[in-house]
């Protein structure tokens, strides 16, 4: 249960703009943040997952969903940092002959 509740918020923090830009100026502890990063998302999520598509009660499997969102926003901040949401799904992609540019 330490891991649904407490990965998200960890992973957060540690991709904050304080960290983010505190860890810059040092490249092994930038490393080590990124790694840890890498490490604990990944590992919270699959336990996650677990406990969203389980049979238990609704409760735990709200704070694991949330924690599952904090874990995706997480990795997006440390991978994708000045990359929109919008931008990712490609839901705006401009083209002029697509469906936008049909009317």
């Amino acid at each position: 249960m330490a891991l649904v509740l407490f990965t998200g918020p960890i992973s957060l923090l540690l991709t904050s703009n304080l960290f983010w830009n505190f860890t810059r100026q040092n490249k092994i502890v930038w490393l080590i943040r990124r790694f840890l990063v890498v490490v604990i998302s990944p590992i919270g999520m699959s336990v996650q997952i677990m406990f969203i598509f389980n049979q238990m009660p609704p409760w735990p499997k709200a704070f694991a969903f949330a924690g599952f969102l904090l874990n995706i926003i997480a990795l997006k901040r440390e991978f994708l940092r000045n990359r929109p949401w919008k931008r990712i799904f490609k839901i705006e992609s401009g083209d002029p002959n697509g469906p936008a540019g049909q009317s």
